[in-house]
């Protein structure tokens, strides 16, 4: 499975699904990389939390999406070369890694928001 990522004429053998899991685990895991990077250079921009990021919309975000992406192509491609699944099983656990991926990247990023003090609270009514 390794010498696939290197070499992609390897993946094809598992088929064209294989291919996209290479995709997807490549440019996931690179962009995830690049925003580490620069989270620790502390080059990126730090998003203002108003009215207007309100509701569910505001729990999607960059790491959240890469890390779907890369739950996606990860567990697709462990599925579909290591453990030699088909391509339907494959794919459903490709899934299914992918949104417990991004559910976990965005409580994390929640959470650290909170921590930081950059999530208002809208509900101030009852005080």
């Amino acid at each position: 499975m390794w010498e696939g990522l290197v070499n992609w004429s390897v993946l094809i053998v598992y088929g064209a699904d294989a291919l996209i899991y290479g995709a997807l685990v490549t440019s996931g895991t690179l962009l995830f990389l690049i925003r580490i990077v620069f989270e620790f250079v502390g080059s990126t921009p730090r998003p203002r939390a108003d009215a207007a990021s309100a509701g569910p919309v505001r729990h999607v975000t960059l790491l959240s999406i890469l890390g779907f992406f890369m739950g996606v192509g990860w567990l697709g491609l462990i599925s579909r070369a290591e453990w030699q699944l088909r391509l339907k099983p494959s794919a459903a656990i490709a899934v299914a890694g992918g949104v417990a991926c991004f559910l976990v990247a965005s409580v994390l990023v929640s959470a650290t928001r909170r921590q930081r003090g950059e999530v208002t609270e809208e509900r101030h009514e009852d005080t």
